[in-house]
């Protein structure tokens, strides 16, 4: 089947396990596993925080809240006085 790929999900214990191995063949092996809890409930957030931002983005998209990127670049110019490039 050209075209198609299997996608698989880690559950969160075999991310945690992922970032558990990768930060101790790294930076991590200095620290504490109170600190590397810390930082993985740190990444977690952001990721969580990242997708929901994405989320809104195409909810605006499939809304039509929208505007074309020459309007865009043409109000961010004006904005900062800068010449367009035509």
């Amino acid at each position: 089947m050209i075209g198609s790929m299997a996608t698989e999900y880690l559950t969160d214990a075999e991310n945690f396990q992922q970032f558990l191995t990768l930060q101790v063949a790294t930076t991590g092996r200095n620290k504490s596993p109170e600190e590397l809890l810390d930082l993985w409930r740190r990444r977690q957030r952001e990721q969580e925080e990242t997708l929901k931002s994405i989320r809104e983005g195409i909810a605006d998209i499939e809304a039509g809240r929208v505007y074309p990127i020459a309007e865009v670049a043409d109000e961010i110019r004006k904005k900062h006085g800068w010449s367009s490039s035509e």
